[in-house]
């Protein structure tokens, strides 16, 4: 079956068919429903356009099923020329290397240092020693700056220098 659909999906559905039903009874009452329809329009269309086409290069049908390849494997695996580089910044913002460790790989990094122009910036909340080390090793030379307010402490930018690799 296409979809797996539970009981808990059931409930979900139907609580937001009612909270639907109840606004457009009190947008009916009011004289607003081409506001109301106006933005369940815009709302539906928004849906479609970031969720199909934004990952339209990444998706897949496999076995009958629709799939998104992973990004990170996209970024190692494919051809530099396939990339438009070079880029001047990247931020990283993965999960901490605990939680997605597929994401805080030196191949990945050494991959990243490559597709940067001379002068590129890489910047990370992440300030943890073996990510610095990682980064130094693709050939970045690493700073640690202050974190901002209310935030981390630390984190890292790492710069594509002239005499580097």
């Amino acid at each position: 079956m296409f979809f797996d659909v539970g009981i808990k999906d059931f409930i979900d559905v139907l609580l937001v068919a009612l909270l639907l039903y109840y606004t457009y009874k009190l947008m009916k009452a009011s004289g607003s429903i081409k506001v109301f329809t106006g933005i369940l329009v815009f709302i539906l269309i928004w849906l479609v356009v970031t969720q199909v086409v934004a990952y339209s290069d990444k998706l897949r049908v496999e076995n009958g099923e629709l799939r998104v390849d992973n990004a990170n494997d996209s970024v190692v695996n494919s051809p530099f020329s396939t990339l438009h580089s070079p880029f001047n910044l990247v931020y990283f913002d993965a999960f901490a290397p605990e939680k997605q460790p597929e994401m805080w790989s030196q191949e990945l990094f050494n991959c990243l240092f490559v597709l940067l122009d001379e002068g590129g910036i890489l910047t990370t909340y992440c300030a943890k020693g073996v990510v610095r080390r990682m980064l130094q090793t693709a050939g970045f030379t690493v700073e640690r700056l202050p974190g901002p307010p209310g935030g981390k402490r630390e984190i890292l930018r790492a710069r594509k220098t002239r005499n580097e690799k």
